[in-house]
C-alpha cells in the first residue's frame, strides 16, 4: 500500500549567525518514506560533502558554525 508524500513540518526562513551552529528542520511522511532534499536559494542541491554540513536521519539539515570548525 502506498500513500502520497506530505510535508508535516516545513523549514522556516530565519537569520542565523554564521559563527553558530544551526539546525533546519523538515519532516515528511508517506509510503514509501519520502526522501528530503535540501536546496540552496538558487535551486542547486546543498553540498553534503562540505565538512560543516550534515543531513541527519530525521531530515534535519545541520550546519556547523564557523566558530566551531
Amino acid at each position: 500500500m502506498s500513500a502520497p508524500a506530505m510535508i508535516i513540518k516545513q523549514p522556516q526562513n530565519r537569520a542565523v549567525d554564521v559563527l553558530k551552529n544551526v539546525s533546519l528542520h523538515c519532516t515528511a511522511v508517506g509510503k514509501p518514506q519520502p526522501t528530503i532534499t535540501w536546496m540552496n536559494s538558487d535551486g542547486t542541491p546543498v553540498d553534503l560533502t562540505e565538512g560543516r554540513i550534515k543531513l541527519l536521519d530525521n531530515g534535519t539539515l545541520f550546519i556547523r558554525g564557523l566558530n566551531h570548525a
